[in-house]
């Protein structure tokens, strides 16, 4: 990673900036993840086909907002405007950074950049007074650009205020919108826009990009703890930054260890874990509440021994079903335990968030693993048919084929004398009259 990359504005000497912050793209080539989104809006400036709006969707963290300014920086930079008139094909589309539009841009004073927050600017007056100034030219720029971050958040009747001109706008006016809510922002909204769906950024991606922060920052840091800060994160690049300056903060000696993880997310190791999972197989419900309450007592948090749980119910299902034989020994004992069973856990585990968020996280999780090690002591459907051996299947009779023939009930199945005896002691010999 080239640290020329990322500025040392002027602006922002002298204080401190979070790494989400300071590792803000300042180009298209310095986008990690959305490569497909910043090649479209290359080739959109390079053939001058930009549209009047844009409508960015995805998670938080992504890179929305980073995407719709440097969208606004580019259309207004002078050596990319230089471009698209002369539409030379080999010029690499990106930001000069150097015209006095880049660097009233990067120095926050661009006045025909305007960022509104939806999320407290949501009346139909505050689209009024948007409206409004799109009637002005451009200050400093080519082009008025308008972000309306979280605009899910907007009213229904601000919504309508801004169809028409969202529709329509002056030629020198660009919308960028973005939301985490795609279903919340209306159609007649979203089908006046080109809609880009952004997605996720991959784990490798992340870690990769992780070490090399790193690196720039003089920290050193294991690639299993890069790869725990990636996973973490879920997708979201300002999650992993965020979590790497925890990180940074708690590590000594400038060295971020999968120990330093430990400590700082409360958690448990996947080596942890696997005990309490064997536990449960040989259903064993004591063992399973006195791992879980060592692994509590020494600073795990409930929803990581879960999570964890989970991870390892997940990779032990896959590996029986595709036979991979990775998890060595606990593969014969989820063998035995049975696929079922094993789909019967992750039933219960996924009720699990809503249970842990109780005043009692700690207790609700041990009566979670205990209802997963009884499990095992229910038999399967197959050994309950086998069980049922008294239940006896006949053919069913054939009514007399006369035109007065009244259709006859579908008598195939009778109880034998002493289940249905036992039935009738458990349900009442009137349901068994019901059944027979």
């Amino acid at each position: 990673m080239d640290t020329a990359l990322f500025p040392d504005n002027n602006s922002d000497r002298g204080r401190y900036l979070v790494l989400a912050r300071k590792y803000r793209p300042r180009f298209f080539r310095d986008i990690v993840g959305q490569d497909v989104f910043a090649k479209i809006i290359q080739n959109a400036i390079r053939s001058s086909r930009v549209a009047h709006g844009f409508l960015l969707i995805g998670m938080r963290g992504i890179g929305k907002t980073t995407m719709a300014r440097l969208i606004a920086k580019a259309i207004n930079c002078e050596k990319l405007l230089d471009i698209a008139s002369n539409t030379v094909e080999e010029q690499e589309i990106e930001p000069c950074a150097k015209c006095a539009s880049c660097l009233a841009f990067e120095k926050d004073r661009h006045l025909d950049v305007i960022e509104i927050d939806a999320a407290s600017n949501t009346g139909v007056d505050d689209m009024r007074q948007i409206i409004e100034s799109c009637s002005y030219s451009p200050v400093c720029g080519k082009y008025k650009v308008y972000i309306i971050d979280e605009v899910h958040m907007l009213s229904k009747s601000a919504f309508n205020a801004l169809l028409k001109t969202l529709e329509e706008p002056p030629h020198h006016v660009k919308f960028i919108l973005a939301t985490t809510e795609e279903n919340k922002v209306p159609n007649t909204i979203s089908s006046r826009c080109l809609k880009f769906h952004l997605r996720r950024i991959d784990v490798a991606l992340l870690e990769k990009f992780i070490i090399s922060v790193c690196e720039i920052e003089g920290i050193k840091i294991d690639s299993t703890a890069a790869r725990e800060i990636a996973i973490k994160s879920e997708g979201s690049m300002r999650d992993a930054l965020s979590i790497l300056e925890q990180a940074i903060l708690l590590s000594s000696n400038n060295y971020i260890s999968d120990q330093t993880l430990y400590r700082m997310f409360g958690g448990v190791k996947s080596d942890d874990i696997m005990p309490l999972v064997a536990s449960i197989f040989s259903k064993n419900a004591a063992e399973a509440i006195s791992i879980v309450r060592k692994l509590y007592s020494t600073g795990a948090d409930p929803r990581s021994i879960l999570s964890e749980l989970m991870t390892a119910i997940h990779a032990l299902s896959v590996s029986l079903v595709t036979g991979s034989p990775e998890l060595g020994d606990y593969i014969e004992q989820a063998r035995e335990f049975g696929i079922a069973n094993l789909a019967r856990i992750w039933k219960l585990a996924t009720n699990g968030p809503s249970e842990l968020s109780s005043s009692l996280p700690s207790i609700a999780l041990e009566m979670m693993v205990m209802r997963m090690a009884y499990i095992g002591h229910f038999p399967s459907p197959e050994a309950i048919l086998k069980q049922l051996a008294g239940w006896e299947a006949k053919p069913p009779s054939t009514p007399a084929a006369t035109p007065c023939a009244r259709a006859q009930p579908d008598r195939s199945y009778e109880l034998s004398g002493e289940l249905s005896k036992k039935a009738s002691e458990l349900f009442g010999s009137d349901a068994i009259h019901a059944i027979d």
